[in-house]
Formats: structure tokens, sequence, C-alpha cells
């Protein structure tokens, strides 16, 4: 799907849950019953289904595979659009190499991996936009970024506030500095960010 948002597929990973429903579905040897999954993550059946139905509309990274009455879920990313290939491998690796590095089980409810809190900063176009323009040009004052991004001080100062407490940036007398994050999927999604906005 071409027109999906990168930003609202980052939006709907700040959810832990969630996240952590494409952890077991990424991490599984095999699909994944929806019932199944609902055990593990120790929530009712419909709202497994509907975090694995996101999953898998808007962000493209999970597959339903339909048998009888049965829906499973495996990790496959949206043919359609190549940075869902990029962002599951990522998110795949990451998971793995937590797995493997605290030796998490499968079954188990798990905390939100370190790169969720991340997402917060880029789950808006506006966001978007700011964290890239201090990404490449380096500090930047309110004022410059209300023109660059079309937006009262007050907006661009909500904005800053929250990309400064995702940890992406920090202001000092009213000028505000890139801060590049150390976790390869906030650094990927930035990557592609950048491939696709001017």
């Amino acid at each position: 799907m071409s027109s999906r948002e990168l930003w609202y597929v980052c939006k709907r990973l700040m959810n832990a849950e969630r996240v952590d429903a494409l952890r077991k579905v990424m991490l599984a040897p095999e699909p994944m019953i929806v019932t199944q999954l609902a055990d593990m993550l120790r929530i009712k059946e419909p709202a497994t289904s509907q975090y694995l139905t996101q999953l898998e509309v808007d962000c493209g990274l999970v597959a339903s595979i339909r048998e009888g009455r049965y829906v499973s879920y495996a990790p496959k990313a949206d043919p359609d659009d190549p940075r869902c290939e990029v962002l599951s491998g990522v998110l795949r690796r990451c998971f793995k190499d937590e797995s493997d590095r605290l030796g998490l089980s499968l079954a188990g409810p798990r905390e939100a991996p370190s790169f969720v809190q991340g997402l917060a900063g880029l789950s808006n176009e506006g966001r978007v936009r700011i964290c890239l323009h201090l990404r490449k040009h380096g500090p930047c004052s309110v004022s410059t970024l209300s023109k660059l991004i079309n937006q009262c001080d007050a907006g661009i100062r909500r904005h800053l506030r929250i990309i400064g407490d995702a940890g992406l940036c920090q202001g000092k007398d009213n000028i505000w500095h890139w801060r590049e994050p150390n976790d390869r999927v906030l650094k990927t999604l930035l990557d592609l960010f950048a491939r696709e906005l001017p």
C-alpha cells in the first residue's frame, strides 16, 4: 500500500501491547492463531485481533492467513510498500537481539522496547519535518522552524516539547539541537523519512 503514511506507522507502534504482539509474531517459529496470541498477551481476543489487523493494514508488517474459521498471523512485509520490508527486517533483528540478550520467553508479557519512547517524536508529519531539519542542518531557533513548517511558534514549541521528551532534541536559549538516537529502529525510520520528505 504505497499511500501508507510512515508517521502513522510510528503512531501505531507507540502502543506497548501492539508492539509485544508484533514481537511475538515475528519471533514465533510458525504463524500464530489469534486465540494463542491473546493468551500470551493476556488480553481479550477482539483486542488482539484489532492489534493484528492494524499491524497488517496500517503498518504492513504482518500478514493474515485464513485456514477454515481460524486466522493466524505471520511476519510478512507488505510487498507493495518497500519501506515495510526494511522496517520489518530491523524490527525482527531488534526483537531477536533483545530476546537473546535478556533471555526473554515468547510467552510472557514484555515491556516496550527502547525505541517506543522515541516514536512520539516521529508520529506527526510536522514533528518529522522538524526532526529531519534539525538532523540535517543542526541547531535552529523556534522562529526559523516556524517559517519552515508553516506553523505558529506555540505549535512549534509543542512539537519540540514532544520531540524533546522522546529524547530526539534538546533546547537551550530558544535554540534547539538534534540528538541522534542510538536505537537502530529509530535511525532506520529517520532514514526512511529522509528519503520521502523534501
